[in-house]
């Protein structure tokens, strides 16, 4: 399966948020090949690498938002939990079919691109505002 790559999408101008999704990225990619035609036990490490590593790089984010009172904390927080969700129920129902894999994957994938050029992109101008005292 493949993906997107998110370099272009994904920098924001906070160079640990921008490398954070950088890596994002490249998990993304690797679980796509690995759903290519990987192994079961590699596929498996890889889905819980990228809910782990998401779930640092939320925490990371959600950090960042406290220390800016950064005004959609709610709503940017339950969009992390969302992701988290669909990542768990890829990670139990990829083996199912190709078909449900594919499209679990599409999901996250789409969600994440969606999610960095929406409501990241917002709190990075927020954050930009008020490192520069607006």
């Amino acid at each position: 399966m493949a993906v997107r790559k998110l370099e272009g999408t994904s920098k924001l101008g906070i160079p640990e948020v921008d490398r954070e999704h950088e890596l994002l990225g490249a998990m993304l990619s690797a679980l796509g090949t690995a759903l290519s035609g990987g192994g079961t036990g590699e596929i498996d490490s890889l889905l819980q690498q990228l809910a782990d590593y998401a779930e640092v790089h939320f925490l990371s984010e959600e950090m960042l938002m406290r220390f800016y009172s950064y005004p959609g904390y709610e709503e940017h927080v339950s969009e992390h939990a969302y992701l988290i969700d669909k990542v768990l129920d890829l990670r139990e129902r990829w083996g199912e079919s190709p078909s449900v894999a594919a499209r679990l994957f599409h999901e996250v994938t789409e969600w994440l691109e969606g999610h960095i050029q929406g409501m990241d992109r917002q709190l990075a101008n927020y954050v930009r505002q008020q490192q520069a005292g607006h």
